[in-house]
């Protein structure tokens, strides 16, 4: 394999590692927001 090749891996290889990531965390937050929402609805 060619330098280029391998750079081009390894970028897309991070750029994947941080879609996760951000998405995993995306999720989270929402998962928190919904929770807070449906105890204050339940405060109410």
């Amino acid at each position: 394999m060619t330098s280029t090749t391998i750079s081009i891996m390894t970028l897309g290889i991070a750029i994947t590692g941080i879609s996760i990531w951000w998405v995993s965390t995306t999720l989270q937050e929402g998962n928190k927001a919904l929770e807070e929402s449906q105890n204050e609805k339940y405060d109410n």
